[in-house]
């Protein structure tokens, strides 16, 4: 058992890019069990992985992209080790298995990181496991926080960091023939989409099936901070704006391939469902790859 958490921390932390990790039979151990021995290994498995990680915070995803690998553009919610910029890049693995995440815009998931050049690099769900349940497991990294001192940055550069405020993770083109349009022009085709909702009303909560986390098709546009843009006739102070597409499954044909109801997450913590939006089809948010024939 220590032999299999020892090389899954030594593939965790390895180098970037070197993703293979995956956890032993019994899952990762917790630092909420109750058995002496095996709490004892737990505490053993968080120290070592807070010595390693450079970084270790939870940060709100603003947005998602690949560029040859999978990025998320990050903002720092609470740190508990190092000192992050504000708003930064992440490049990650994406998948389900224990190196993977797979994130959606808006979430606020606890993350292990490593720095190398100014770059930030995810150590997985395998390594921020040990962290992220919350009750015990919070407890004993709020300790590890309080009782670190921060050793000397050794990195050539300082770590990057974005100043901007508005975030678009678009739908991607699902035609090989078009690409997307300028993100200043998809968003404003976003808003203007929104404008022309009918009526909105407020939901107190969401479902398990929430189209947020089940639909694989969407456009999310993301805040840094509050935001007052026009939706449905009215002025709102909003957080993000989450638009998911049905276009793949079978079980309901009347939603394919359009987009449905609009979710936006209000400053004060409430949530807006968009009713009666004339949102055009997926293929005007992007344009052909060659003008067509005149």
């Amino acid at each position: 058992m220590r032999l299999i958490l020892l090389l899954l921390a030594a593939l965790t932390f390895s180098a970037p890019n070197a993703w293979g990790c995956s956890y032993d039979i019994g899952g990762p151990l917790t630092l909420a069990i109750k058995d002496p021995v095996l709490r004892k290994r737990a505490e053993e498995q968080a120290k070592e992985t807070f010595q390693k990680a450079h970084y270790i915070l939870r940060g709100r995803i603003l947005k998602l992209f690949k560029d040859q690998e999978f990025k998320a553009i990050i903002q720092t919610r609470e740190k508990f080790k190092g000192n992050p910029p504000n708003i930064f890049e992440i490049t990650y693995h994406a998948g389900s298995s224990a190196c993977g995440y797979e994130f959606r815009p808006n979430q606020e998931p606890l993350l292990v990181l490593f720095e190398k050049e100014g770059d930030f690099y995810s150590g997985g769900p395998a390594a921020a496991g040990i962290f992220a349940e919350g009750g015990a497991e919070l407890t004993f990294l709020e300790k590890l926080s309080t009782e670190h001192k921060a050793p000397q940055n050794k990195s050539n550069k300082k770590p990057k960091f974005i100043e901007k405020s508005e975030f678009l993770t678009p739908m991607n083109p699902r035609n090989k023939d078009e690409k997307p349009i300028r993100e200043q022009a998809y968003i404003q085709k976003v808003k203007s989409a929104l404008r022309s909702c009918k009526s909105s009303k407020s939901i107190e909560k969401i479902a398990q099936t929430d189209i947020r986390f089940h639909r694989p098709y969407y456009i999310n546009l993301t805040y840094t901070g509050k935001v007052r843009l026009s939706v449905a006739g009215k002025d709102e102070n909003i957080l993000n704006i989450w638009i998911p597409y049905y276009s793949q499954f079978r079980d309901d044909i009347s939603f394919k391939d359009r987009f449905l109801e609009p979710l936006i997450d209000k400053a004060e913590g409430k949530i807006l469902m968009l009713e009666g939006c004339k949102f055009p089809d997926a293929s005007t948010f992007f344009e052909p790859a060659s003008p067509p024939a005149q």
